[in-house]
Formats: structure tokens, C-alpha cells, sequence
């Protein structure tokens, strides 16, 4: 068959993610496509209701006479996208092409399609929604109710044989009738597409087309997934003297199988709370209609102003969702096989589903399927004491549920977005935990895209048309996150594809000035010219106030400091000399706005000892009294941190580099809140936005905004204290080349205040991968009161052992694995 005639012949459409053979094609852009929409929707809408509405779906019908021994297809999509090849979904890489910036980038995605292509007649269908573009989670950014389009490329053989133009077919009469990031979707099985009109092409969009690159969002490993821990049904209420009675329980399904009956409301628990989606198979007859509601936790006791229920006790609680519906809403065609189904085009973070239909349904099965950024975990921790362990845990499934496309806050209300200063706050953690060094890149690529003219970054990246720009602590993540998987990687790849950005953010923040009065209630002034962003977060959430400029200026030396480093590992040592300059000159203005002249800070928050200490940016004469007067808030405060997002992200590592390891066991055990392991017992499976988001006492959290996540990973960073600390795995070069081998065992006294009521630790193991290799550490504490060490670390690797407290009795083992 001549190129020509394949040419004329085949059309078509369609993606999923990159596999070995389209890796091959990666380089390439997407040549002769066009971006094309459905502007003739508004000619196929005359006269229609709503609900007979739906998402655009574009088609292209080829007919091959040859051999395909090699198809490859490239597509992108300003929408969410996803391609259907004869018939069948092309699974693999999920909720494409993902979110960039979209006013400068856009990703295309390749896949190998030979095979989905066969002789004769093939259908290839693409199916939009409004994804990140156009739903309610862009906020209007780009454009206001922006078109959905779709591009496309394939390539058979070695000759690209089709592109999108107006040949191909658009309808909006498909069976995905609505797909929301933050709502769901609305699918109608009896659906089948018709009313096809000629696609056309719009020519107004002007971001760049580049292969997509990192982790692709994938339904994760089967092992992960969920299944109902228990299945209660109910129909009606029972009053309690609430505004919304309990559930009344009609049974409890025990074998998973069941038959939904209408007017009644099944309660899944799936024992966890993730991110992803429910897949089933159910069987009903035609025109029912099945509803899926999410939610992260159940109703009380239906008292609406006291616990802040939305519903009776023991039904799916949604209120923290704000506007987003988390609803899922499938119509079934009555196929007499049944039918199954998982959404495409939206995900939820969850635990609990709430199921009801308009008539009788079978249900078969019900599965809780993991989805997010594909990213290999390979970061192990475990110790003596099973709740931390469970804590542990807990962060492991607030990175999965929020690594998914970009780092976002959290995956279940009307948010949902790339927050930079949670991200910076446990890039670490992720950088021990997996391999997020591509991850990243990706990220910070959207940090560069959504950077302010003038040179401020973004608080959320991408940018979606929300909160701001240039906050101190938050868009320092520019310069934070590029040195932190540098210094865990040793890839300076994104040190230099950032220097220029990061360069445009510490010139931004040198021309932000402050003229306040010298003191207060005084009409003299002093102006301050080392102040940092914009201080609109200062210690997000903490318990104890601290001014905003503080926190600000803490982090302006903090990324003097690391810009100092980056430019010496860039070998640009003019640039090195200016920034250790600066980083004095903060430090120097620092001490005469928030020191007194006998060294005590004026600030006395834990957070604010903290980050002078960290920060170094105490005079050495006063660091003493300092890490005095902190051991002394943590103490007089009961053993309890009273710090936020910032301060507790740097609260243990700090405290053991300071030897105060029992400060930081104490922290770590503490069970009052506020503290980690006051929300294992209030029966926490994630990490939460609030140390009290919930409590057994008082209910759900009142905050004025109704800002209450219960899958918000920022305050997980103490996972690299785990690792970094308790296990004692440290890079003492970029990289891992050197090691550190320094666990902190819990050598509390007997007499320590807290050994009263907190268990010792006595063994804990961890392991993380380093570019040489894995590192394992383990230590115990034996039955005669003497400790064990044992390393095993990559061989050609060097390292040193700093073992605090080690003595003549404990023993210390320390083997290289041989190539």
C-alpha cells in the first residue's frame, strides 16, 4: 500500500502512556496536528435539555489493507483525554495529559498502538472532559469556560499517515455526559454516540507542545487496592434528639455480593483512605440509575451544631468537600451480563462510598482502585512501637494520594492543587521514600511556566488563579526543592535548569522593602530592607502565633544560604561570594529587629527558636540560651509542639542536630494533642491538615473557611527524621557518594519525665536507594542494656559512624555489598 493511499485511507487518534517502543518517538513533536474542537455544539444543543448534553467525543475511521508492524500514536488535549480503539479503552496512563501550565505548555503523550489496530475497519475514538483546562479547579486561569480541544498524530510503519484536522467527527452525544476534577462523573450507558458533525480547527492556542516527561498517572499495583471491609445497608433514621438521628441498620453484607434494593443506602468501607476511584460490576436493568457518593469519614450522631455532622450518624460525611460533588452517577444499558465500570475522567480521595439506585441493583463486586503519578517506592521504616509504625504508614498513603500529576495539598475538596510550600516542606520525605527526582523536575518545570514577570513565584504551581504570588516560606520551595533532590540525587540537572529562575526569585525578593514603626506605639520609623516574600502564611496552622515576617526573613537567609551552595556546586563562584553576602546582611537585620540586646529573641514561639537555630542565625555566644529556652517551651508545654506546616516540618531533625534526641522522642510518643499519634487514636489511616481535624470529644473541626483535609501530607516530614535520624542514614556528599551512618537510639533516662507514661523504642530499621545502591540500618537494644548497629551500605561508597552515645559495650557492624 502506498503512503498516499494509507494517507487517504486511515485516520486517527489516541494514547496512553509511553512504553519501550514509544519511547523511540519521544523526541518528536506533533507536526502537522491541529487542535481541533466541537464549535458546532451550540447547532447540535438547540432544543436540548441538559442532562441530554455531554462531553465532547471526537472520531476517526481508518481502514487499513496491510500489515501494521509498528503504530505509535502522539496526542494531547486541553481537557482531560481518553482514546478508545475499536471499541476499547486504551488503559495504562490516566487523566492525560496531565496538569502544566497550560498558557505556556502543553505535554503530548505516545503509545505504541499496533496492538489495537487491525486489516480492515478501525474506529479510534477520543473522549474529553474539562479535566484541569476548564473545570472548576483552573478558576477561570485560562479563559473563561475555554473550549475543550483535542490534537493528534499517528505514525504507521515509519510514515506519519494521519493528523487532526476537519476531517475528523465530533459529537457531544457519547455516554460521559459530564467529567469533573472536582464533581465526578455523570455516565449514561444507554448512550450511543450519533449526531456526528464535521470537527473544526481553532488556531488561538499558544503554549508550546512537548513529549511529556516523569512519572505517568496510572492505576496502581493491584496490591494496593482496596476492598470493602464491611458493607452496611440502611433505609430509614433513627431520632436521637439530633438535626439528623443515626442510621437505622437494615443488615450488614458479609459475603461482598449483594442486591441493592431502591430506597436503600449501602455504607462501603474500604478500611483506607486513598485517592483514586471505585471500579464494579453490577447488573441492572435499563435506565436504572446508580449513584456513588465519596467521603473521607462517617457521621457521628447526626448532631449538626455541636459535631459538625451533615447527615445521620453512621452515613458518608462530605461536608469538608466545599463545592466539590465527589459523586459518581452511572445509568446502565441492562446488559444482561452486567457491566462494569471505573471513571476516567475525575478522582477522589476517600474512604467510605455511599451507594444508592432509582431500582433494584445487583452488585458484584466493588473495588477501591489506587490511582496516582507512578512513582517506584523503595523506602522502608519499622520499629518496637506499633503506632508509630501505623504513623508511618499513614504518610506512606498521604505521598500516594497526593502525588498525582503535581504535589498537590490534598486530593478531596474544591482544592486539589500544588501548594509550594507543602511541597518543599516534604520533598525530603519523598526523596527517601521513592523516586521523585523526575517528579520534581516536572513540578518545578511548572514552578518556571507560572513564575510572575518580575520574577515572584507562585504559592500554587501550576497557577490557578488563587491566592497569589512571592509568599515568603512558600515560594522559596523555587530554590528549596532543586537543592533538596540534588543533595539526595546528586543530579545537578535541576540545579541548572533552574538557576536563571531561581536567580529572577532572590532578585524579586531584594527590591521587597518595610518601613514600620521602631517601636511599638512610636512615630519614629525604620525601614527594613531584608524581609522576604509577602507574609500571608508565616507557620501555617501552628498553635502558637508567630509574626509572619519572621518566618519570612528566616527563609530569605535560608535561600541565600542554599543559593550560596548552588552556585559553588554550579562553579560560579561570583555569584557564590554575592549570595554568602546577602545571607549576612539578612542575618545582621535579622538580629536587630528580633533580638534583644541580651540576646533573647523577641519571638518565643517554638517555631521561632527553631528556625533562628536552624537558620543559624543566632550569634554563637547566644545559641546556648537559646536551645535553652527551647527545650523549655516544649517542656513547660507539656512534652507537645505548638508549631504549624513550617515549624514542625524542621522540629525533630533540628532538635536531634541540636542533641536533644529526647525532646524528640518525646514529641514523637507524645499522644495529647497536638501530636502525631493524637490522630492514630482518633483513627486516622492518613496524615491530616490539623492536628485536631477531628477528635472523639468534640467532633469535626469549625473552622471559619471549613479547611479540614484528612489526606494532607505536610505534616508527614517526620518521616525524614525516621530516616534520616532514628535510623541514621544521612548523605554526607550530594548523592550518597559519602554516607553518614548516625542513628539516634532512644537513650532516654529512666528518669526522663516522659519514660512515665511513652514507651522506650528499642529497635528500629530502616532502608532507602541511593544512586549507588540501598542503604540499611538497623539498631537494637539488647537485654543487658548495651545497643547494636548494623549497615549495610553500596559498595565503593564512603562513609563515616557518628553514633551519639556509643560506648565501649555496644558493637557496631558496618557491610558493603559487593558488585
Amino acid at each position: 500500500m502506498k503512503t498516499s493511499d494509507l494517507t487517504k485511507n486511515i485516520i486517527i487518534a489516541l494514547t496512553l502512556g509511553i512504553t519501550a517502543t514509544a519511547n523511540a518517538y519521544a523526541e518528536k513533536s506533533i507536526g502537522r496536528a491541529q487542535w481541533i474542537t466541537g464549535n458546532k455544539h451550540a447547532v447540535m444543543n438547540a432544543g436540548k435539555a441538559k442532562e441530554d448534553m455531554g462531553m465532547p467525543l471526537f472520531r476517526k475511521t481508518i481502514i487499513i489493507d496491510t500489515n501494521v508492524e509498528n503504530a505509535v500514536i502522539r496526542a494531547s488535549a486541553l481537557g482531560i483525554y481518553d482514546i478508545i480503539v475499536n471499541g476499547k479503552h486504551i488503559d495504562g496512563h490516566q487523566l492525560k495529559p496531565g496538569w502544566t501550565d497550560y498558557r505556556k505548555e502543553v505535554t503530548y503523550q505516545s503509545t505504541d498502538l499496533t496492538p489495537y489496530l487491525h486489516k480492515g475497519k478501525n474506529e479510534i475514538q477520543a473522549q474529553l472532559s474539562h479535566g484541569w483546562w476548564s473545570g472548576g479547579i483552573s478558576r477561570g486561569v485560562y479563559g473563561n469556560n475555554p473550549q475543550m480541544a483535542f490534537m493528534a498524530e499517528i505514525e504507521i510503519n515509519g510514515n506519519i499517515v494521519a493528523s487532526t484536522d476537519t476531517t475528523w467527527e465530533y459529537t457531544n452525544e457519547g455516554p460521559l455526559i459530564s467529567g469533573d476534577i472536582y464533581n465526578g462523573e455523570i455516565y449514561d450507558a444507554r448512550r450511543i454516540p450519533s449526531n456526528w458533525l464535521a470537527a473544526d480547527t481553532i488556531c488561538d492556542i499558544n503554549a508550546n507542545i512537548i513529549p511529556f516527561e516523569g512519572p505517568e498517572v496510572r492505576i496502581r499495583d493491584k496490591r494496593l487496592w482496596r476492598h470493602p471491609q464491611s458493607i452496611t445497608v440502611y433505609s430509614s433514621t433513627i431520632p436521637t434528639g439530633t438535626a439528623f438521628g443515626m442510621i437505622k441498620t437494615d443488615r450488614v453484607i458479609k459475603n461482598k455480593k449483594f442486591t441493592l434494593h431502591k430506597g436503600e443506602t449501602a455504607v462501603v468501607d474500604l478500611g483506607q483512605n486513598m485517592v483514586g476511584w471505585i471500579a464494579f460490576e453490577a447488573k441492572a436493568q435499563k435506565g436504572v440509575t446508580m449513584e456513588l457518593c465519596h467521603g473521607e469519614m462517617l457521621n457521628d450522631n447526626g448532631d449538626q451544631k455541636g459535631r459538625l455532622d451533615d447527615g445521620p450518624g453512621g452515613s458518608v460525611w462530605t461536608y469538608n468537600l466545599r463545592k466539590a460533588q465527589s459523586r459518581i452517577s452511572y445509568t446502565f444499558n441492562g446488559n444482561s451480563k452486567g457491566e462494569k465500570y471505573h471513571p476516567r475522567h475525575t478522582f477522589m480521595g476517600f474512604r467510605y462510598v455511599s451507594i444508592k439506585a432509582t431500582d433494584d441493583v445487583e452488585i458484584r463486586s466493588i473495588t477501591g482502585q489506587v490511582v496516582g503519578s507512578e512513582i517506584t517506592e523503595w523506602g522502608e521504616f519499622e520499629c518496637s512501637d506499633t503506632d508509630i509504625n501505623r504513623l508511618y504508614r499513614n504518610i506512606w498513603w498521604g505521598q500516594r494520594g497526593n502525588f498525582l500529576s503535581i504535589p498537590t495539598d490534598c486530593p478531596q475538596r474544591d482544592e486539589r492543587l500544588g501548594w509550594t510550600g507543602d511541597t518543599h516542606i516534604f520533598a525530603r520525605t519523598a526523596l527517601y521514600n521513592s523516586d521523585v527526582k523526575d517528579f520534581y523536575r516536572k513540578w518545578m518545570r511548572d514552578m518556571r511556566n507560572s513564575q510572575r514577570e518580575d520574577g515572584a513565584y507562585p504559592d500554587i504551581a501550576p497557577f490557578p488563579n488563587f491566592w497569589g504570588f512571592g509568599t515568603g516560606a512558600w515560594g522559596d520551595a523555587g530554590v528549596i526543592v532543586p537543592w533538596v533532590v540534588y543533595d539526595m540525587t546528586g543530579d545537578r540537572k535541576i540545579l541548572e535548569e533552574n538557576y536563571e529562575s531561581m536567580t529572577r526569585w532572590m532578585e524579586w525578593l531584594a527590591t521587597q522593602k518595610e518601613t514600620v514603626p521602631e517601636k511599638k506605639g512610636s512615630t519614629d520609623s525604620v525601614t527594613y530592607n531584608y524581609i522576604g516574600g509577602e507574609p500571608k502564611t508565616g507557620d501555617w496552622l501552628a498553635y502558637d502565633e508567630l509574626e509572619r515576617r519572621f518566618v519570612n526573613m528566616a527563609y530569605y537567609a535560608y535561600s541565600a544560604q542554599l543559593m550560596d551552595s548552588i552556585s559553588r556546586t554550579l562553579g560560579k563562584r561570583q555569584e557564590m561570594m554575592r549570595y554568602r553576602k546577602l545571607y549576612d546582611n539578612i542575618a545582621e537585620e535579622f538580629r536587630r529587629r528580633y533580638m534583644e540586646a541580651n540576646g533573647e529573641l523577641r519571638e518565643k514561639t517554638q517555631t521561632a527558636y527553631i528556625l533562628a537555630l536552624n537558620m543559624n542565625l543566632l550569634p554563637e555566644q547566644y545559641r546556648e540560651a537559646a536551645k535553652d529556652s527551647l527545650r523549655m517551651k516544649i517542656e513547660t508545654n507539656g512534652y507537645k509542639l505548638s508549631t504549624g506546616f513550617i515549624g514542625t516540618g524542621l522540629l525533630c531533625t533540628t532538635l536531634s542536630k541540636l542533641d536533644m534526641d529526647d525532646l524528640a522522642y518525646s514529641l514523637l510518643l507524645q499522644r495529647k494533642n497536638p501530636s502525631w499519634l493524637y490522630s492514630i487514636d482518633q483513627g486516622a489511616t492518613t496524615v491530616w491538615e490539623r492536628w485536631d481535624s477531628y477528635t472523639k470529644e468534640d467532633g469535626f473541626h469549625k473552622h471559619h473557611w471549613n479547611m479540614n483535609s484528612f489526606n494532607h501530607y505536610a505534616y508527614g516530614a517526620v518521616a525524614e527524621w525516621m530516616y534520616a535520624y532514628m535510623a541514621g542514614i544521612r548523605p554526607g556528599k550530594s548523592g550518597f557518594s559519602h554516607v553518614i551512618l548516625s542513628p539516634h537510639a532512644d537513650r532516654r533516662p529512666a528518669d526522663h519525665p516522659t519514660m512515665a507514661y511513652q514507651p522506650r523504642i528499642t529497635w528500629a530499621r530502616a532502608k532507602t536507594h541511593t544512586p549507588y545502591g540501598d542503604i540499611e540500618a538497623s539498631w537494637k537494644l539488647t537485654s543487658k542494656g548495651h545497643y547494636e548497629y548494623t549497615f549495610l551500605i553500596p559498595n565503593g561508597v564512603t562513609y563515616n559512624v557518628d553514633i551519639p552515645g556509643l560506648t565501649a559495650n555496644d558493637k557496631v557492624i558496618v557491610r558493603q555489598r559487593k558488585k
